[in-house]
Parts: C-alpha cells; structure tokens; sequence
C-alpha cells in the first residue's frame, strides 16, 4: 500500500516536472526512448520508472532527482550540482525500489555507488560528490 501511494505521488511530480518544461508526454517518451503509454503510466502512478529513467527526467525536465521522489519544492531555474544531492529518505526509498531479487548484483552496486554520490546527510552536508 505504500509503494502504491509512493508511485502516485512521484507519478504527479513527473507530471509537473514535465508540464513545468513545457514536453508534452510524446515528446518525453521520445526523448527517454519509451512507448508514451509507460510514461501515461509513470504519470498515472500505475508503474514506477527505474533509477536510469528518473535521472533521465530529472536531466530533461531540469528538475532534482529529490524533488521527483520526495517532493522537495519545484525549481524553475536550471538546477545547480548542489540541487542532485538527496536526503537519507529519498536514499532509502530509491534503494528500496531497486533492490528486488530480480535485479543483477552489478546493478545493485552501480545504483548503491550513485547513491552514495548524490547523498547529504541529516544535516543536509554533502556525504559525496558530484560528478
């Protein structure tokens, strides 16, 4: 029930985070190299994207990652390195998505190193850099 109110709230956020770059969701799709139906349903809530496919969004839309997982406030201008830093919680909730058994050790690891690079602690201090 959790993952479930997660996914529709990050599914807003990619909504916003589009509407806010003017990309319609064909154009999105095409820029990410997916149907436009899995980005209606990303957008829906009904299916969650992978860590690649967020960043990708964050990229495109010019938004922080933190901002489509957890909901930090919408920036219009271009985001700085500083706006790629997440809190423990974004942290722990990306990890959560992508530890599924199905997921291969090496992308595990691969994720988990992203992770450490763009998290801040509780103090909001960087625990890594960017790249």
């Amino acid at each position: 029930m959790a993952n479930f109110k997660f996914q529709k709230k990050l599914g807003a956020r990619i909504q916003k985070a589009r509407e806010s770059a003017d990309i319609s969701q064909i154009e999105l799709a095409e820029l990410l190299k997916l149907n436009p139906a899995t980005v209606n349903n990303y957008e829906k809530g009904h299916r969650q994207p992978s860590i690649e496919t967020l960043i990708k969004i964050s990229d495109i839309t010019k938004c922080s990652i933190s901002y489509l997982v957890q909901g930090t406030e919408y920036d219009d201008d271009s985001p700085s390195p500083e706006d790629y830093y997440i809190t423990k919680s974004c942290a722990v909730q990306l990890l959560t998505c992508v530890s599924r058994e199905y997921r291969s050790d090496e992308f595990k690891t691969n994720v988990k190193d992203i992770i450490h690079c763009i998290y801040k602690d509780d103090w909001g201090k960087p625990k890594g850099v960017v790249g």
